[in-house]
């Protein structure tokens, strides 16, 4: 937790507990291979976005558990879409 401007900012890690209010958890993260696993408490399917450096969006599709990420660059960014929400993460791969 810290704080920004005076109000509490709770920073997303890469726990597999339970997901806070229903926020998928996607792990592990660093990652030493191509996939990541999403865990979420409700096993919702995902649109999921994955894109670079650059801002261009490299892969897409749906998911509900695994995302296997196709490219070799070692930081990507994720976006989970359900019909309420986005999340994003920054991924990492060694």
């Amino acid at each position: 937790l810290f704080f920004t401007d005076r109000e509490l900012v709770k920073c997303i890690t890469s726990s597999v507990a339970e997901p806070e209010k229903n926020r998928p958890i996607v792990f592990p993260n660093p990652n030493f291979s191509n996939r990541f696993f999403v865990k979420n408490a409700e096993r919702i399917s995902y649109y999921f976005e994955v894109f670079n450096s650059l801002g261009q969006v490299v892969q897409s599709g749906e998911a509900v558990d695994v995302i296997d990420v196709l490219r070799n660059e070692s930081m990507l960014f994720l976006n989970l879409k359900n019909k309420e929400e986005t999340y994003s993460y920054k991924l990492i791969l060694n």
